[in-house]
């Protein structure tokens, strides 16, 4: 099997891959991560690398409040103060923009596969997984201007987020 191997070659991989990849063991995700350039091809860095993803994404999800209030406080006071900028000066989106964008976000979550008890519902697991898709989206925005949050984001991101949650590892 490719990945039991401590080298993976990444062209052989996405060969493999493209014949459809199986569920179990972590298997999924892990080819995800190695095809996205989220893990390094070398199996031996593995645990080193995804210790430094989840330390680089900590401060991220902290430094951006959830709450669209506090978010849209935070845009106006770092960027320009001039209604009739499109964009800040720092390359910020401006506060309208960005509530806009917060308003599409939320819309867009709130109805991602409605068929997956893991992203519907009204149980406190289903809030939770939204929640965190929600998160990302928000912080791939903010430190996305130039490229701006669109409809469609959440499916592509909501099946990253599966799959990598899917993982045991």
């Amino acid at each position: 099997m490719q990945l039991s191997k401590k080298v993976i070659d990444l062209d052989e991989l996405s060969m493999l891959a493209a014949q459809g990849v199986p569920d179990g063991a972590g298997v999924r995700s892990t080819v995800s991560k190695l095809l996205l350039g989220h893990l390094p091809n070398d199996r031996s860095l593995w645990a080193q690398e995804m210790a430094k993803k989840r330390s680089e994404y900590a401060p991220f999800r902290d430094e951006f409040p959830s709450n669209p209030v506090e978010i849209v406080r935070q845009v106006e006071s770092e960027g320009d103060h001039n209604e009739n900028a499109e964009h800040a000066d720092n390359g910020l989106l401006h506060r309208s923009e960005y509530s806009e964008i917060m308003e599409q976000i939320d819309r867009d979550v709130k109805r991602t596969h409605p068929d997956m008890h893991f992203f519907c519902g009204d149980s406190s697991f289903a809030k939770s997984n939204q929640e965190s898709l929600k998160n990302v989206l928000l912080i791939f925005t903010k430190l996305n201007a130039g490229i701006r949050y669109v409809q469609g984001m959440n499916g592509i991101s909501a099946s990253l987020f599966f799959v990598f949650w899917s993982d045991p590892g």
